[in-house]
């Protein structure tokens, strides 16, 4: 099998989504056929008019929003940029998000 890529056009965004738990927190197995799936992932690839998410960044998205699709036995996920409700930060302080956060004038 040979290892195609999609490259998104546009305001689109290629994203892998993350595992949903496969356990709850008291330890009970979920079954996968009523895990659901989750609303954030990975976005792998961005297309030219993406202003603000890039490549590698963990994001959220909208839960009805995109097209799955599934490309060389993996499934992904295409979105348009606007159905992104935000980017997740790991340890961030307080003060380096008050200034990331400014980047819209609030």
């Amino acid at each position: 099998m040979t290892n195609r890529k999609l490259r998104p056009l546009g305001d689109r965004v290629v994203v892998r989504r993350h595992e949903a738990p496969t356990t709850t927190v008291g330890g009970i197995i979920v079954p996968h056929t009523v895990r659901k799936k989750t609303m954030y992932g990975e976005a792998l690839a961005v297309g030219c008019l993406v202003t603000q998410v890039a490549a590698g960044q963990d994001i959220m998205f909208s839960k009805a929003a995109g097209v799955n699709y599934t490309l060389d036995g993996e499934e992904y996920l295409l979105l348009r940029e606007e159905n992104i409700i935000g980017v997740v930060l790991d340890d961030v302080s307080a003060s380096e998000y008050d200034s990331r956060s400014s980047h819209c004038g609030f």
